[in-house]
């Protein structure tokens, strides 16, 4: 008997089944059983009562529910199949063919490998990202890149717990929060805005004021290459304590006492020269609830791209990849373009350098505008333009103030 005859038989049989179902892939079979697989799979799945199954039942459920429109030589050939499977009475030791399902997954792996470094050395750009990936997720136990899909739960409850995990973390500026419920697991949010309009200010407040991410019980860690970290962290001193920096110098004790109250939460970096792959390497070992880079645009990424455009999107991608993997929110930051200079009306189109690549990723995107002043008199309006929305669909400006002394945002 063929060994995928005989894995077949083997998952018949529930115990060998739950033992094995990581190790098989659907490469393993070249004579049609892969669909039979799938049904003895499925059959588990929906009824975790069965122990065993018979070559019958699987025939039967095989041509009348899976595929009832077979040809009658399709019919023919698979039962002959399946006939064969059930006659042969030979005995097969289990534990030898679950070794060889291992090393074949072990082998099939090695030439994913083996074909990635062969196409860079024949030319393809020098990216050892893909290898190192391959490596680092292996598991000698599960099948990786099994087509497996996961049905959506139908239950209204249930889908309202998994909606409101994508919106966990809400926003502390009131004129904000109504109109989106907040970010979470799996979000990228992009901020934007000119030099000088207070996109730093803005995620500071977000974090740090009161009712902020760290507030309600986030694990914020901030990864800066705009300013030295200690400065921002400083300026979310001043955000929750509601004191300036003089004010913080004359009352120590009672700033350091606030500040306490959150620290814990916080940690920033200086990340100049970070990749997003050590950002990924570091969620994984640190598990944050919210990831902020200030500036998104300036993480290094490998391989190489024949315009800006095309470098950022792969950063945006990344970004967004490390977020649905370690199921955590990334907020980034990013400039806009000379367009929007002395605007409140923004587009997506004004983040500098990123034709459509940055906004294709994103979940959420606020852009901050600000108009021009008037004479001596600083203008510290600021409007967010709420300009991509997957969380609630609602688009538009939203007006608030800037506190910049305090790097506060209040509507």
């Amino acid at each position: 008997m063929s060994l995928e005859n005989r894995i077949i038989k083997f998952c018949l049989n529930r115990d060998f089944f739950e033992d094995n179902k990581k190790r098989i892939s659907k490469s393993n079979f070249t004579n049609g059983l892969a669909e039979v697989f799938d049904v003895i799979k499925d059959t588990y799945k929906k009824h975790d009562t069965i122990q065993k199954l018979s070559v019958e039942e699987i025939k039967d459920a095989y041509f009348n529910i899976y595929k009832p429109a077979s040809t009658t030589a399709h019919k023919q050939k698979m039962s002959a199949i399946l006939d064969n499977i059930e006659k042969d009475n030979t005995e097969y030791n289990e534990a030898i063919v679950s070794d060889t399902l291992k090393n074949l997954r072990i082998k099939e792996h090695a030439f994913k490998l083996v074909n990635e470094a062969n196409a860079i050395w024949n030319g393809k750009e020098n990216n050892l990202s893909a290898i190192k990936k391959l490596v680092e997720e292996f598991d000698e136990d599960e099948v990786v890149n099994e087509d497996e899909l996961v049905p959506v739960t139908k239950d209204i409850k249930e889908m309202l717990e998994e909606v409101n995990v994508t919106s966990k973390w809400k926003f502390n500026i009131k004129t904000l929060g109504d109109r989106i419920d907040g970010i979470g697991e799996g979000n990228l949010m992009i901020i934007f805005a000119r030099p000088e309009t207070g996109k730093t200010a803005f995620w500071v407040s977000l974090t740090a004021s009161y009712q902020g991410f760290a507030h309600q019980g986030a694990k914020v860690h901030c990864f800066i290459n705009e300013e030295p970290a200690v400065r921002t962290q400083m300026r979310m001193v001043s955000a929750w304590t509601d004191m300036h920096k003089k004010d913080i110098e004359d009352n120590i004790a009672e700033a350091k006492e606030e500040w306490s109250k959150i620290s814990d939460k916080i940690v920033c970096h200086d990340s100049v020269d970070w990749s997003l792959e050590s950002l990924d390497k570091y969620c994984e070992e640190n598990k944050p609830d919210i990831v902020i880079v200030d500036q998104l645009d300036k993480i290094n990424v490998t391989g190489n791209y024949n315009r800006g455009d095309e470098r950022l999107r792969a950063i945006y991608l990344g970004a967004r990849e490390i977020a649905k993997r370690r199921k955590i929110t990334i907020i980034g930051m990013s400039q806009a373009n000379a367009e929007a200079e002395g605007l409140t009306n923004l587009s997506f189109d004004m983040m500098e350098n990123s034709r459509t690549g940055k906004a294709a990723e994103a979940d959420l995107i606020i852009g901050i505008g600000k108009a021009y002043s008037e004479g001596d008199t600083p203008n510290f309006s600021r409007s967010l333009n709420i300009l991509k929305n997957k969380i609630n669909g609602w688009h538009g400006i939203v007006n608030t103030i800037l506190l910049p002394e305090k790097s506060r945002y209040i509507e």
